[in-house]
């Protein structure tokens, strides 16, 4: 069976960096991409990475973004000519009247 154009597949990013300025971004390969990322799957990518509490503080204290080398995140899209089409969270629905506010689906591997 020939496969669809354009369908959606699993993408997985490694080695990136959270950032937050209020909403949380994920930093990599010169991408930035705005996530839903609820609190218990932030608690899990920090138990996996290893990172301490102080080690968290200090970043936030720095404004530096956390740097993640472990944690694998699942994206569902598709890449064509360098550019990433990725499913967006049900969570964007509640930013509607916010132009241009899109939040991606994330997973943890």
């Amino acid at each position: 069976m020939k496969q669809m154009k354009n369908e959606m597949k699993q993408i997985e990013i490694t080695d990136f960096s959270l950032d937050y300025d209020g909403m949380y971004f994920i930093l990599w390969k010169e991408k930035r991409l705005r996530v839903y990322l609820p609190l218990d799957i932030i608690l899990k990518m920090l138990a996996i990475e290893g990172h301490t509490n102080e080690e968290v503080a200090f970043f936030k204290k720095s404004w530096e973004p956390i740097p993640f080398k472990k944690v694998t995140l699942v994206f569902k899209g598709y890449e064509k000519n360098g550019k990433l089409t990725l499913l967006t969270s049900d969570y964007s629905e509640c930013y509607f009247d916010k132009k241009r506010l899109t939040l991606f689906d994330v997973k943890l591997k």
